[in-house]
């Protein structure tokens, strides 16, 4: 099935970037930002409570719309949004030009406090679309082989996944490892270089993957209007009743 190869190969270069990121905000926070614990507690409060609410509001938002092109819309805004603060910040200190809120201001803080809220709810939204279009699919596999699979075409992608984005765990390790952190007695300026160095690495993770998933999603075939005509002529939904024919006039 193409649209189930499609989202799953998505799934996979997605995990892998997940991967890859998990653990490192901590280094950020430190080396990059240059923060204090004190000045990071209300944030994951926040995030939290936003990811919450654009859990329940999702299926609101996706009524009615194609999800293939909601999906790619927000998978195509994560790719630009994503890595902006670190890279204006970089482009900055190469251009000696102040393009992002020097550390230490309220302005940064409150920027990177949107950016993450935003980062999430596009994250919680695009994961709820994937797994919707995923459903999808159980229909249009079932016109074709007379089978639902429904256990087989949503837990082998999500085993998979998972795996994959414990690789990139392991993975991001030997990567930290090769950058210089495991300097002994760290200090935010003997790794300005290191963090430097993964920073650049992430923003081109972070285009790159995420890319290759937007393309596949794109690859995906079901249409809103192709589904619900699937849907009706497996019988799950009963097609809507029409006007019956106007009968005859009495003959004198």
């Amino acid at each position: 099935n193409r649209s189930w190869l499609m989202l799953f190969f998505a799934g996979l270069a997605f995990a892998l970037f997940i991967g890859l990121q998990s653990g490192t905000d901590q280094y950020y926070n430190v080396y990059f930002w240059e923060w204090i614990p004190a000045q990071l507690r209300l944030i994951p409060l926040v995030q939290m409570a936003a990811v919450l609410v654009c859990a329940v509001a999702a299926s609101s938002l996706a009524k009615g719309r194609d999800k293939k092109k909601m999906a790619v819309a927000l998978f195509s805004t994560t790719v630009v949004l994503g890595p902006l603060p670190v890279g204006l910040r970089l482009l900055g200190d190469y251009t000696g030009t102040a393009l992002f809120p020097a550390n230490g201001t309220d302005a940064l803080w409150w920027i990177i406090l949107a950016h993450t809220v935003v980062m999430s709810c596009l994250a919680v939204i695009g994961f709820i679309l994937i797994g919707s279009m995923v459903a999808d699919i159980v229909e249009e596999s079932q016109e074709t082989t007379g089978r639902r699979s429904e256990g087989l075409l949503s837990a082998g992608p999500a085993l998979v996944q998972k795996a994959l984005s414990g690789t990139g765990v392991l993975v991001l390790g030997v990567l930290l490892s090769a950058f210089g952190f495991t300097t002994a007695n760290p200090t935010v300026e003997s790794m300005r270089q290191p963090i430097e160095d993964l920073a650049l690495f992430h923003i081109g993770l972070g285009v790159t993957l995420p890319i290759i998933s937007t393309f596949l999603v794109s690859r995906y075939t079901i249409t809103r209007e192709g589904h619900e005509r699937r849907v009706q002529e497996l019988g799950y939904v009963e097609p809507e009743d029409t006007p019956l024919a106007e009968s005859p006039e009495p003959r004198g």
